[in-house]
Protein backbone atom coordinates (compact mmCIF):
# COMPACT_ATOMS: atom_id res chain seq x y z
CA UNK A 1 0.00 0.00 0.00
CA UNK A 2 1.24 3.73 -0.92
CA UNK A 3 0.11 6.77 0.53
CA UNK A 4 -0.37 10.19 -1.36
CA UNK A 5 1.98 11.91 1.58
CA UNK A 6 5.53 13.14 0.45
CA UNK A 7 8.44 11.82 1.92
CA UNK A 8 10.75 14.90 3.33
CA UNK A 9 7.01 16.06 5.20
CA UNK A 10 5.66 12.71 6.62
CA UNK A 11 9.21 12.47 8.85
CA UNK A 12 8.45 15.92 10.25
CA UNK A 13 4.65 15.21 10.80
CA UNK A 14 5.49 12.43 12.62
CA UNK A 15 8.16 13.82 14.92
CA UNK A 16 5.27 16.63 15.76
CA UNK A 17 3.08 14.42 16.39
CA UNK A 18 5.48 12.26 18.52
CA UNK A 19 6.34 15.66 20.01
CA UNK A 20 2.68 15.98 21.10
CA UNK A 21 2.11 12.75 22.16
CA UNK A 22 -1.35 13.35 19.57
CA UNK A 23 -3.67 10.05 18.82
CA UNK A 24 -2.54 9.42 15.39
CA UNK A 25 -6.27 8.56 12.88
CA UNK A 26 -5.39 5.83 10.48
CA UNK A 27 -6.81 6.18 6.80
CA UNK A 28 -7.12 4.40 3.85
CA UNK A 29 -4.96 6.09 0.77
CA UNK A 30 -6.75 8.47 -0.76
CA UNK A 31 -8.57 7.23 -4.14
CA UNK A 32 -11.15 9.06 -5.99
CA UNK A 33 -13.16 6.00 -7.04
CA UNK A 34 -13.34 4.85 -4.14
CA UNK A 35 -16.49 5.82 -2.49
CA UNK A 36 -16.65 7.20 1.00
CA UNK A 37 -19.14 4.27 2.26
CA UNK A 38 -16.82 1.82 1.00
CA UNK A 39 -14.34 3.82 3.48
CA UNK A 40 -16.05 3.46 6.38
CA UNK A 41 -15.99 7.59 6.28
CA UNK A 42 -20.14 7.93 5.41
CA UNK A 43 -21.44 8.16 8.73
CA UNK A 44 -18.42 10.81 9.64
CA UNK A 45 -18.99 13.14 7.02
CA UNK A 46 -22.86 13.08 7.47
CA UNK A 47 -22.66 13.52 11.22
CA UNK A 48 -20.29 16.77 10.41
CA UNK A 49 -22.49 17.93 7.24
CA UNK A 50 -25.68 18.07 9.68
CA UNK A 51 -27.99 18.55 6.81
CA UNK A 52 -25.96 21.33 5.20
CA UNK A 53 -25.24 21.09 1.08
CA UNK A 54 -22.13 20.94 0.42
CA UNK A 55 -20.46 21.79 -2.96
CA UNK A 56 -17.16 19.38 -2.73
CA UNK A 57 -15.07 16.78 -1.29
CA UNK A 58 -12.67 19.58 -0.47
CA UNK A 59 -15.40 21.37 1.26
CA UNK A 60 -16.52 18.52 3.56
CA UNK A 61 -13.11 18.21 4.60
CA UNK A 62 -12.59 21.52 5.49
CA UNK A 63 -15.84 21.69 7.72
CA UNK A 64 -15.35 18.51 9.12
CA UNK A 65 -11.68 19.45 9.96
CA UNK A 66 -13.20 22.99 11.72
CA UNK A 67 -16.14 20.74 13.65
CA UNK A 68 -13.72 18.69 14.82
CA UNK A 69 -10.99 21.23 16.01
CA UNK A 70 -13.81 23.28 17.76
CA UNK A 71 -15.25 20.23 19.43
CA UNK A 72 -11.40 19.37 20.98
CA UNK A 73 -10.25 22.76 21.88
CA UNK A 74 -11.61 23.22 25.51
CA UNK A 75 -10.36 19.68 25.89
CA UNK A 76 -6.95 19.79 24.65
CA UNK A 77 -6.63 23.60 26.52
CA UNK A 78 -7.81 21.50 30.12
CA UNK A 79 -5.87 18.49 29.22
CA UNK A 80 -2.50 20.79 28.83
CA UNK A 81 -3.65 23.11 32.02
CA UNK A 82 -3.94 19.40 33.96
CA UNK A 83 -0.52 18.31 32.51
CA UNK A 84 1.34 21.70 33.05
CA UNK A 85 0.11 21.88 36.37
CA UNK A 86 1.32 18.43 37.42
CA UNK A 87 4.67 19.39 35.96
CA UNK A 88 5.03 22.32 38.38
CA UNK A 89 4.26 20.17 40.94
CA UNK A 90 6.87 17.62 40.43
CA UNK A 91 9.49 20.11 40.22
CA UNK A 92 8.70 22.05 42.77
CA UNK A 93 9.01 18.83 45.36
CA UNK A 94 11.99 18.24 43.36
CA UNK A 95 13.52 21.62 43.94
CA UNK A 96 11.68 22.15 47.10
CA UNK A 97 15.49 23.93 48.43
CA UNK A 98 14.60 26.32 45.97
CA UNK A 99 10.89 27.70 46.96
CA UNK A 100 10.59 29.52 50.00
CA UNK A 101 7.23 27.93 52.19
Amino acid sequence: HHDNARPHTSGVTKNLVGKFDWEVKHHPPYSHHILPELTGACSSLQIHSMGRRLTSQEEVEMKKLASSFHSNLAKFYNEGMRKLVARWKDENIKNCDYVEH
